[in-house]
Formats: structure tokens, C-alpha cells, sequence
């Protein structure tokens, strides 16, 4: 069979019928991740410690779907970030009482238990953040 453009265009009409799926695919992709959420630094309004247990207390959303706590420690302080994944929805601002907890690989001691959110520009002027 002689090579001409014809077949030619036959065979790269797959090709560009894959690239246009796959671009498809990643668009849906994206707007899965942004309408399901995405994690942000919350700041926290209270912690607790005792030896080793830290229970932070802090203000989350009604469309929290899940927030964990990362914990960095050094010899001179303890940093607390508590990471919320929130739905990227349209939500009221009622604020929900919500606490996490974390097992310190030493007793906190001396060291300073510093908030991780407010250390991120996003959070300078959050209210729970003046302070500190």
C-alpha cells in the first residue's frame, strides 16, 4: 500500500485523539483537587502540654474534611502547625471548635511552643496570630 498523505492522516488521528483524552483527563483531574480541597496552615488558639502530650485547640470550619498535626521539634522550642483540608466551596464562617493531639518524642520541658501557621506570610494578620 502506497504511503500517502491520506494514510498519513489516518494514523496521526489516534495520536492527537490520545493527547486530547489525556488533556481532558488532566483538566478533570484538576478541578476534582480544587473543588474536594486543599490543605492550608490554620492557626491555633490553645494548646496543652503534659510531658510528652500536646492537645491544641483551634477553630476550624463546617467544611473541614479532615486536619492533622505536624509537629517539628528542636532544643529550644516545639512548632505546631495544624494542617486543614477544607472543601474550596462556598461555606458560612462558623467557626467549629475542634482539638488535635501528638505524642512529643521528648517532653516539652523548656522549649517553646510556637504556632507553624503564624510563621507563614498567608496568616501574619490572622487574629491568632497577633500576639505571638
Amino acid at each position: 500500500m502506497p504511503d500517502t498523505p491520506a494514510l498519513r492522516g489516518r494514523r496521526r488521528a489516534p495520536a492527537a485523539l490520545i493527547v486530547t483524552a489525556l488533556v481532558v483527563l488532566a483538566t478533570i483531574v484538576l478541578l476534582v483537587w480544587w473543588v474536594l480541597g486543599r490543605s492550608q496552615a490554620t492557626p491555633w488558639g490553645k494548646v496543652e502540654a503534659e510531658g510528652r502530650h500536646v492537645v491544641v485547640h483551634y477553630v476550624g470550619g463546617e467544611c473541614d474534611r479532615s486536619a492533622s498535626l505536624h509537629v517539628e521539634e528542636g532544643p529550644r522550642e516545639v512548632v505546631l502547625t495544624v494542617e486543614v483540608v477544607g472543601w474550596a466551596l462556598s461555606c458560612s464562617d462558623v467557626g467549629v471548635p475542634r482539638t488535635l493531639r501528638a505524642t512529643l518524642d521528648e517532653p516539652l520541658g523548656d522549649r517553646e511552643v510556637v504556632d507553624g501557621a503564624c510563621r507563614r506570610s498567608e496568616n501574619a494578620t490572622h487574629l491568632a496570630c497577633a500576639n505571638r
